[in-house]
Parts: structure tokens; sequence; C-alpha cells
């Protein structure tokens, strides 16, 4: 088989490691400081304007919690489209053997958790779905995506 999705683990015998990667929104890369680029490469852009703006501390992480997973969303979408890449994923898992079609976005905050995990993710951006969910998966335009969710 050519092509192959992978999804991250975590670092081996290390917890609390910060390895971590996340996807600009803007500009597709990895980034481990994803917030410091944000401010440093799209500071001119409306979204990271109104968090850069925002006074209220929670109000400006939930900001942040939701560009970094959009980031993170439309790369899995073009990981699923290509048919290989790393998946990126809210808890990696410890094993390497972990399916990436396991694995669902919250329909509020796009953070990605196990299907059979889902129902205890308390989204504080609003109320999540299975259903919805799989929609977000099930379209895949990542154009049209980055339009609507934006």
């Amino acid at each position: 088989m050519a092509g192959r999705i992978t999804i991250a683990v975590c670092s081996e015998g290390k917890r609390g490691s910060w390895d971590k990667r996340y996807y600009c929104l803007f500009c597709s890369k990895p980034q481990s400081k994803i917030v410091r680029h944000l401010r440093r490469a799209h500071a001119d852009e409306a979204q990271v304007m109104e968090f850069v703006d925002e006074k209220d501390p929670a109000r400006r992480n939930l900001l942040i919690t939701k560009l970094r997973n959009i980031g993170s969303h439309l790369h899995n979408l073009e990981v699923m489209k290509k048919g290989e890449g790393t998946f990126h994923v809210g808890r990696r898992p410890r094993c390497e053997n972990a399916n990436y079609e396991d694995y669902l976005p919250c329909s509020s905050c796009y953070l990605y958790m196990l299907k059979t995990e889902m129902w205890r993710h308390k989204c504080k951006l609003g109320k999540s779905s299975v259903r919805q969910s799989k929609l977000l998966v099930s379209s895949g335009n990542p154009e049209l995506l980055q339009e609507v969710l934006l």
C-alpha cells in the first residue's frame, strides 16, 4: 500500500512531553508554538486580531483553541484526501496501531477525539453531536470548510 495514514503518538517514556505540533490555519505548517506563530506571521488576519485584542483571558483562550483546532482539522481533511500523512488528534494514543477512522471532530471546537469518548467531551464553545461531527468529515472540501468555519 503506497499511501498510509498514521496517528501522531505520545513520546516514548516521556510523561508531560511538549513535542506536539499544531497546524497553522493560514499557512498549513506545523508549529510547536502556535500562538507565537500566529502573532508574528499572521498578525494582519481578522481572527488573529480578534484574540490579540481580547481582554478577557478565558474568551481569548477559547478563540486560540478554536483557531488551533481548525488548523489541525483542515490538515486532517487534507491527509484523508491524499490517503497518506500524519493524522492530528486531541489526545495522542500510546500505541502506534491506532486507526484514524476511530476519531471524529467535535462539531463546535473541531478537536478530534475517539468516537467512543466523545460523550465525555464538554465543549465550551457549544454543544457537540456525533451526527454533526460525521458531516464535518464527510463533506471533506477544505476550501469550502475554511469559508464556513471562519
